[in-house]
Order: structure tokens, then sequence, then C-alpha cells
């Protein structure tokens, strides 16, 4: 991954469970720099101020959906090109969900911590 200031790309964490966040932080936090959001409207918010390398995105989120954050994401110039990520199948019941709403790969929310880093720096702009 290509990071815009310093050596360590940037991922935004967004799931409305802390615990969930808090996990894949600090999984990820050695090799990347972290932003969290508990809900919709603050992961739009804060992906359109910061611009991260990576977005890791639960669907199922209070205020606005990650799907509907996905969509609104991929609709602008500034963050199209950016990588989404996100468990679908919880909310969806599908795992193959994610290219409709936007997003490039499909966690499984049981899966260990290992495979999303794994899975998402080869996801990632160039």
């Amino acid at each position: 991954m290509a990071s815009k200031s310093g050596d360590r790309s940037l991922v935004l964490l967004v799931d409305d469970c802390a615990e969930n966040r808090e996990m894949y932080a600090e999984f990820l936090a050695d090799e990347f720099r972290i932003a969290q959001a508990g809900d919709g409207y603050e992961a739009l918010e804060m992906a359109l101020a910061i611009i991260p390398d990576l977005v890791v995105m639960d669907l199922m989120l209070p205020g606005m959906s990650g799907a509907e954050v996905s969509h609104r994401l991929k609709r602008d110039t500034r963050t199209a090109d950016m990588p989404v990520s996100g468990p679908l199948r919880a909310a969806t019941g599908r795992r193959r969900g994610g290219v409709p709403c936007g997003m490039g790969r499909v966690l499984d929310e049981a899966m260990p911590p290992r495979h999303p880093r794994r899975r998402n720096t080869t996801n990632t702009r160039q």
C-alpha cells in the first residue's frame, strides 16, 4: 500500500462494536496507522477528511449503513478508487455481495484477524 504521509498506510476501521474495532486495531497497529469510526455518518465524514488507504467496514451500522457509505465513497472523485472491505455474510446471508455495494473484498466475520491483513494488503490503491 502506498501511504500519503509516512511509511505506514492508513486503515479506517468501521464497526459499531468497539470491541471489534479494538481487536483489529490491536492486530494491525504494528504495520498500519489506524483510524476508527463507530457509525456510518462518522465513517463517511472521516473517510472524506483523512482519505485512508483502506476502509474495513461492517455493513450493519447505526445511522447510515455500510453499503450506503460505500456507495457514497465510490461516487466521490476523492475516494472512488479507495478499497473498501466488509463482512457481508452477516448482513446479506451471502459471501459474494460486495461488488453491488462497491466493496472489493468480503471478509467472513468469524475469520481470525490474520486473514484480513493478508487479503487487504493485496487489494489497495497503487
